[in-house]
């Protein structure tokens, strides 16, 4: 039984520290002891190592349990065959918490650094003294100057963010660049191979610590998805925003798919799904993880989404304009009234729109900025104004520039205004070498700045998403939702399933509880019977092979659509039989299923596959045959709402198709979220047993007409059948 959240921060706030393995020689632990003395730790500092009776000028203790003070902190630096020792050494001493610097543990992927590893496992367990590592770079807490990093730092200064890095590599190059601009950390831990307290506890420690606001991580993994999950919820509780890299995006799925949706998930696909859904912000580089914690930093959010920019800079605009879109950004235009006022402060030669160039002669004369910013922000059509300036440098708050944007934030504090550059890189004192400022700052009303244009551009399209998720949390169903009698029904049905790959018309029976309903059709058995039901039918026909042994029936030539007459049945039915015994030998052919050919619409995709972290993740996008091929696909964690559905199909590339194009009527959209709201709801629900479930294509009608799944497929287990092929399932 994990013993958490009030034991990790015995790892943070020890009243003394002890250093085991210290020497002569340079090592981590001897960094660590340099950087405490350093940067001020007020607590004692004991040194361990029976070579010695003294080093630095401290005493040198034999062993932890010969210490003769109570110990707070260890940090172990032996061989790893030594560890134990030093281990039982804590046991008996009674410490606080251990981290293990040590190498040569679960990272070798030899049996011997499996057996370390998990005996460090057993012992915090035993003893309930967390670990922190092994094979991990250290910690520190910045607010009681205890800096057990090896790295020589120039600065540590406290702040509000609060680092967790798997790679040690990473926690300077998170402290070096926020330091260079003033900014802190709360704590930083460097987690190593998380034997006992892992990425989970840390995250829940700092939800709920008052000294971090943002939460940063680097993750190569997640050991505890459900303590994973449940302590990023507490963090979306405590209004503490979480940026994150989680590496690892590979393509690989964790089943070869007999349905789409297993493949088109994936390992990576079902994370990112998971992430967005707690509200964690993604991102792929340590430039974008600082710019968008630094963003969140922000004493508020914005109302919305409508972005103005404003610049000295033509080119500076157009190049800004180029950038929106990538980096998710709006630039509304001005409406005719905003703009007119707008014209009467910029200069005749600049461009009044949205980029705004004030032109540079706003660097002069400022009362150019305190206009354009006091009509921006007073208009009520944006929600956010940022400043850009030519490259990353503090500001002086007696100039100016400075007084123009801090007078229309205290006028419209609900209008955040932020500074950024458009170059990132080194960060200089003062936009102009040599002269002095009276009054320096990388911050106005409490705003951080902001710098490289596209970094600071995602980094403002990252708070406007967090802001909306946090608008939004009220909304989200929760996942013990009362099952309606409809669904309770069909999950009934899905339980009492037998193992395997289930037939179009078994699938659809269990799905038909949800208000999926299917063409109206006949197996068939013969081409005669054929021949009859279409002689019986006044418009046109799909054919398709009913066979639980085919789940992609196109590939094997068991689908023919436009089928109309007698003759034509008979011809088509000894054509998809004879496909597709030439193509799977041994599959069970229950006959022909003879349906009709459902009016024209779009065809989408609606699928479920189960992920060995996150269970249930949901897939919807385009369907049809070009599924695997475009892959124009989202991914949603039920039970999602309404917005959640209706924010994943506008995100697809091919939404404009749900609009009606060329002529074509708007798609039953109201229709298509009610019937993929309801699919999420009972995927949540499903048995554990159940592999995959998939509607494709799912046809979405003209408004008003509803949808209409044209085929389904449904795998119980992990069955596999022999004449399992690796292409589409699909029909139309």
């Amino acid at each position: 039984m994990k013993h958490f959240t009030r034991h990790v921060d015995a790892l943070f706030s020890p009243q003394s520290v002890a250093l085991v393995g210290i020497s002569e020689k340079p090592s981590f632990v001897g960094n660590i002891f340099l950087n405490l003395k350093k940067w001020g730790f007020q607590g004692p500092i004991h040194l361990v190592n029976p070579k010695y009776k003294e080093l630095h000028g401290h005493p040198c203790h034999t062993s932890v349990d010969a210490i003769p003070d109570d110990v707070g902190l260890v940090i172990i630096g032996v061989a790893s065959a030594h560890v134990a020792g030093v281990l039982a050494d804590c046991a008996k001493k009674r410490v606080g918490a251990v981290t293990v610097v040590s190498s040569g543990f679960l990272e070798q992927d030899a049996e011997e650094g499996r057996r370390r590893q998990s005996e460090l496992s057993a012992w915090a367990q035993e003893h309930s003294i967390p670990i922190n590592g092994p094979n991990c770079l250290g910690l520190i807490s910045s607010h009681n100057r205890m800096v057990c990093l090896p790295t020589p730092l120039p600065a540590v200064i406290p702040g509000n963010i609060g680092a967790v890095v798997q790679s040690g590599m990473l926690a300077p190059s998170i402290l070096m660049p926020l330091a260079a601009r003033g900014i802190g950390v709360s704590r930083l831990v460097s987690l190593g191979n998380e034997a006992d307290v892992d990425l989970a506890d840390y995250i829940n420690f700092l939800a709920e610590d008052p000294q971090t606001k943002v939460i940063v991580a680097y993750a190569e993994q997640i050991k505890r998805p459900a303590a994973f999950v449940a302590a990023c919820n507490k963090a979306a509780k405590t209004g503490t925003p979480i940026v994150m890299i989680k590496v690892g995006k590979s393509e690989g799925a964790t089943r070869a798919a007999l349905a789409h949706t297993g493949a088109l998930v994936g390992s990576d696909g079902a994370t990112d799904a998971m992430l967005r859904k707690l509200g964690v912000i993604r991102v792929d580089s340590v430039d974008d993880l600082i710019e968008t914690a630094i963003a969140l930093l922000a004493p508020a959010r914005p109302r919305g989404n409508r972005v103005a920019l404003v610049s000295p800079s033509g080119g500076v605009s157009s190049l800004t304009s180029d950038l929106a879109d990538r980096c998710g950004v709006r630039f509304p235009p001005p409406s005719a009234p905003v703009a007119d006022a707008l014209r009467k402060i910029i200069p005749a030669f600049g461009a009044v729109g949205n980029p705004l160039d004030a032109t540079g002669q706003s660097v002069f004369d400022t009362a150019i900025l305190e206009g354009t910013f006091a009509t921006l922000a007073g208009s009520g059509e944006y929600d956010a104004i940022i400043w850009v300036r030519d490259f990353a440098a503090g500001i002086d708050r007696e100039s100016g520039e400075a007084k123009a944007i801090e007078a229309a934030a205290s006028l419209h504090p609900d209008v955040p205004i932020m500074v950024t550059s458009i170059v990132g890189g080194h960060y200089y004192p003062s936009l102009r070498p040599g002269q002095e400022m009276a009054s320096p700052t990388n911050q106005l009303n409490g705003w951080p700045f902001l710098q490289g244009g596209e970094a600071s551009l995602r980094a403002m399209s990252r708070l406007i998403d967090y802001a909306a998720f946090v608008r939004g949390q009220s909304e989200r169903p929760s996942d013990d939702e009362i099952l309606p009698l409809a669904m309770s029904s069909a999950l009934s049905a899905l339980e009492n399933a037998q193992n395997g790959i289930l037939s179009e018309s078994e699938s659809m029976s269990i799905l038909a509880p949800l208000g999926f309903r299917g063409p109206v059709g006949k197996v068939v058995g013969s081409a005669e019977e054929a021949g009859d039901f279409a002689s019986s039918s006044t418009g046109r026909l799909v054919m398709k092979i009913a066979s639980a042994d085919i789940p992609h029936k196109t590939d094997a030539g068991g689908v023919i659509l436009n089928v109309s007459g007698q003759k034509n049945a008979e011809t088509a039915y000894r054509t998809i039989v004879a496909n597709v015994s030439a193509h799977a030998p041994k599959a069970r052919i229950d006959g022909v299923l003879m349906q009709e050919q459902v009016a024209e619409g779009v065809d989408m995709i609606l699928g479920f596959s189960r992920d060995a972290q996150f269970g249930p993740v949901v897939a919807i996008g385009f369907g049809g045959v070009f599924v695997e091929a475009l892959k124009d696909i989202k991914l949603l964690i039920p039970p999602f709402s309404d917005s959640e559905v209706r924010d994943a199909l506008a995100a697809l590339r091919g939404a404009p198709l749900l609009d009606g194009v060329r002529g074509q009527p708007p798609c039953d959209v109201d229709a298509l979220v009610a019937a993929i709201r309801t699919f999420g709801q009972w995927s949540a629900a499903a048995t554990t047993n159940v592999s995959a479930v998939e509607i494709n294509p799912l046809r979405c009608l003209a408004t008003g007409n509803g949808v209409v799944a044209l085929d389904a497929l449904i795998i119980v287990g992990d069955s596999v059948s022999e004449t399992e092929g690796s292409g589409h399932h699909d029909a139309a």
